[in-house]
């Protein structure tokens, strides 16, 4: 009895592995736009980074372009794979246009651990907060007000760093931009995220070691997807044919896409978070796109409730930008430049 328990639970596992692993490339992208936006940053570029401990093994890199301190300063989050090159045409476009620009990349980016001498604060894949992100922005800020003197700024998601808009501090940020964000965890693959969810809710009814299994299984699924995925990019990034550096990125993805498992970009604490400001890509697929529609109405309802001002915000709060698709800058960068512009005006 026990060794056929034992057979069917490993033929569960090994099912669930696969439906997670499908779920779980939700927050993804495609190989194609992990590589096409920025690129890694040349050995010039990262001579030049500044570097910020946040906590134990945890160290932000960013870089600072300012130009006038007394206008406001972007600060660019990163997606999920990576952060923005001094060379990309959109910052050299803003810099050109007299504009501050911060780039910056979150702990878990190769372009900041590496400058680790210590165990990683994501050590193991651990699920991390989303808070930690946001903290990491402010740090970022703080440290750029102490060298440059500048006071204000506005903080710049793209894509998975939406899901950090939320918790960042509506005092020291009092508007921020939502640049094609990420709609839901499961939202590249609804149906395996439903099945792997029904999976799990199943296995971790078995008696005393079910949540142990379950919870086993996903993280599983989680190394058995990004190990994949660093395996792929290793031909257009060199730095993860590195074994320990491809293992390191493959947890701290894992640790992030952990991050992102309750985000909803429809459902935040709107009132106690940055204003917002949308820039959207017209082509962006479903469901992602109907995630950012219905987000915006839900983010009008907490505006005021004059329908007049509505109508104002949503002429000049919501930025759809013509042929874009999901990753805006690399779509369309000279209207995207224009748009952040807009903002400022």
């Amino acid at each position: 009895m026990t060794s056929k328990l034992s057979l069917g639970l490993k033929r569960i596992f090994s099912l669930t592995l696969v439906v997670l692993a499908i779920a779980s490339a939700g927050i993804r992208g495609s190989v194609a736009q992990a590589t096409s936006l920025g690129g890694s940053r040349t050995p010039a570029e990262t001579s030049t980074d500044s570097l910020i401990k946040v906590g134990p093994g945890q160290i932000v890199s960013y870089r600072a372009m300012i130009v006038d301190a007394t206008k406001p300063t972007f600060i660019f989050m990163p997606g999920i794979y990576r952060g923005w090159s001094a060379q990309d045409p959109v910052i050299v476009n803003l810099q050109k246009r007299g504009l501050n620009v911060v780039t910056m990349e979150f702990s878990t980016h190769y372009q900041s651990f590496r400058y680790l001498s210590e165990l990683p604060h994501f050590a193991g894949g651990s699920r991390l907060d989303r808070k930690i992100f946001a903290d990491e922005v402010q740090a970022v800020a703080q440290a750029v007000a102490r060298s440059h003197r500048v006071r204000n700024f506005v903080p710049v998601s793209l894509s998975y760093s939406g899901i950090v808009t939320e918790k960042l501090d509506p005092g020291v940020f009092p508007l921020a931009i939502e640049t094609a964000p990420q709609g839901r965890f499961d939202e590249t693959n609804e149906m395996a995220a439903r099945m792997g969810e029904a999976w799990m809710n199943w296995v971790s009814m078995i008696p005393l070691y079910g949540p142990i299994y379950a919870e086993s299984m996903k993280v599983q699924a989680f190394f058995t997807y990004w190990s994949g995925m660093v395996a792929q990019m290793s031909a257009a990034r060199p730095e993860f044919r590195n074994p320990q550096m491809a293992s390191l990125q493959t947890q701290a993805w894992v640790s992030m896409a952990r991050a992102a498992e309750d985000f909803d970009l429809r459902n935040q604490n709107w009132t106690a978070s940055p204003k917002r400001v949308w820039i959207l890509g017209e082509r962006e697929e479903e469901p992602r796109a109907t995630y950012q529609k219905e987000a915006v109405a839900n983010y009008l309802k907490t505006l005021s409730p004059s329908a007049v001002n509505r109508e104002i915000y949503g002429r000049r709060g919501v930025i759809v930008i013509p042929r874009a698709g999901h990753i805006v800058p690399s779509d369309e960068p000279e209207l995207y430049v224009e748009a952040l512009e807009q903002v400022l005006n």
